[in-house]
Parts: C-alpha cells; sequence; structure tokens
C-alpha cells in the first residue's frame, strides 16, 4: 500500500487508498467485476473497515478502479 488518506466529516467523510507493486494481491485482475468489496486492517489493533461499491464505477479498467459513494 503507498497511501491511506482518513478524512472526518459529516457527509464528508473520505477514504482514499492508493497502491502498487508486488505487495498488492494481483493486478491482472483489473478490471474488476462488480460489486467490489474494500477491506483495510489496521496493523497495529486490528480494526477493520470494509465497504461494498456497486456499479457503475467512476473508472474501472485495466490499470485503475476508481469509484465513489454518496
Amino acid at each position: 500500500m503507498n497511501k491511506v488518506t482518513l478524512k472526518s466529516g459529516t457527509g464528508k467523510a473520505k477514504i482514499i487508498i492508493k497502491g502498487k507493486g508486488t505487495n498488492l494481491d494481483d493486478p491482472n485482475l483489473l478490471p474488476l467485476v462488480s460489486p467490489v468489496l474494500v477491506q483495510v486492517q489496521n496493523s497495529v489493533n486490528g480494526a477493520c473497515w470494509e465497504h461494498q461499491f456497486s456499479a457503475p464505477e467512476i473508472k474501472n479498467d485495466g490499470t485503475l478502479y476508481k469509484d465513489k459513494e454518496p
């Protein structure tokens, strides 16, 4: 994982996750098939966050998956 950005706020909370390289499961899986389940786990205390994104995506091709939920 390269970068995780967390922003809090009522109605404006945001999590941005950027990753590349050999530590990702399999980059050949792009484009992804909806629905896409994203899970992030804190390595310090084990806290976990997950969300399932549904179609249509903002971008989903061989190099990038990008989506946004209202």
